[in-house]
């Protein structure tokens, strides 16, 4: 094409953007949302280029600020899913970068935990966790991301039945911190209080969900994709111990509940 046809190609691209997407940003976000977005999404991307090893404490939470915000500024945008443009690419990295996964956390549902359990991650609240987990086939996956309100073994004969294991380890979070992401998970009801939730195809006791929606639920801590992450800290149930097996630790220890 001769230039001026090349340059009217370009002036018809232009005139068809500001009619089309700018006009849709434009009535989505108002001129300082745009410049903070901007600002916001160079800065993040910076810190997220100098890679997770080398951010200082001050650097991740500038990081968490920044996508904290970008979030905030996004939202409202694209409510109903996941914003595919630059800012929720950065903000994705940046999740990631903090622990969260890469699996589009900004698309999770329950995106507000992830970001909570991020700034625990950051300061270094040793209560928080922030991962993923799965099923042994990997049919059903999940995240898990809040404040870990405790973590134990349990050497009941129930759990021992369904694991198949001597005792299982386990941690317990809010019901909101634990979202699935892959598949949906079976439940098996032992008790009339309880269901246990597992994998349909290769039976993997994966979370222990009280009935009542106010409990936490009990994240079976194997499962997670870095086990490592939330160690045992006391044994209930121990009334039921299998006399050949016992764990090298020093841990509390309860014939039954914590409080029994």
């Amino acid at each position: 094409k001769s230039y001026g046809e090349q340059i009217g190609d370009a002036a018809d691209a232009w005139d068809a953007w500001v009619k089309g997407a700018y006009a849709v940003c434009m009535r989505a976000f108002s001129a300082n949302a745009v410049v903070e977005k901007l600002t916001r999404r160079l800065r993040a991307r910076e810190l997220i280029n100098v890679g997770a090893d080398a951010l200082t404490l001050e650097e991740k939470q500038l990081l968490l600020e920044d996508i904290t915000r970008l979030s905030e500024i996004l939202t409202p945008f694209a409510p109903f899913e996941r914003n595919s443009g630059t800012p929720g690419t950065v903000i994705d990295r940046g999740l990631a970068m903090l622990g969260l996964g890469t699996e589009n956390p900004f698309g999770a549902t329950s995106f507000a935990p992830l970001l909570e359990a991020a700034a625990m991650t950051v300061t270094g609240n040793k209560n928080a966790i922030a991962a993923e987990g799965g099923c042994l086939c990997g049919a059903v996956r999940y995240r898990v991301a809040g404040a870990v309100e405790e973590s134990g073994y349990c050497h009941c004969r129930t759990c021992q039945r369904q694991s198949g294991a001597p005792v299982v380890a386990w941690f317990a979070v809010a019901p909101a911190a634990l979202q699935y992401t892959k598949g949906t998970p079976k439940t098996f009801r032992a008790s009339d209080h309880a269901g246990r939730e597992f994998c349909g195809d290769c039976a993997t006791y994966l979370v222990f969900r009280e009935d009542d929606a106010a409990l936490t639920v009990g994240v079976n801590t194997a499962t997670l994709d870095d086990p490592m992450l939330s160690p045992p800290e006391f044994h209930i149930y121990c009334e039921s111990r299998i006399g050949w097996f016992d764990t090298a630790d020093a841990a509390p220890r309860h014939a039954r509940g914590k409080g029994a």
